[in-house]
């Protein structure tokens, strides 16, 4: 979770509730005169924010799952083909054994 906060004029990252200060630059402020002789003071804050390791983070828990969602159909399909090698063996093993005993009699 990514939230952002500004606190005496800095802004600051919550991830995870860790809190980082986030690099800013202010522009140049703007002065003006407004309505009833008021001073206007405007200016323009920018932040940028590198999301990489977010992003890697999150690309690689996503490729986690499907990896483990691939593992238990694999896991699947291996144990119904064991399951398939068992019953032939069983059925080669009786077979043999009644056939013996068939031509023992």
């Amino acid at each position: 979770m990514l939230q952002f906060v500004e606190r005496e004029g800095k802004i600051i990252a919550i991830i995870d509730g860790k809190e980082v200060e986030v690099p800013n630059q202010t522009g140049q402020s703007e002065v003006s005169l407004g309505e009833n002789g008021e001073l206007r003071l405007s200016s323009v804050t920018t932040a940028r924010i590198d999301v990489t390791d977010m992003a890697n983070a999150q690309a690689r828990l996503i490729a986690n799952q499907e990896l483990e969602k691939q593992a238990a159909v694999y896991k699947k399909e291996i144990d119904k083909e064991k399951s398939a090698r068992k019953k032939e063996r069983l059925f080669w093993i009786v077979g043999a054994g009644v056939g013996g005993y068939l031509l023992a009699r």
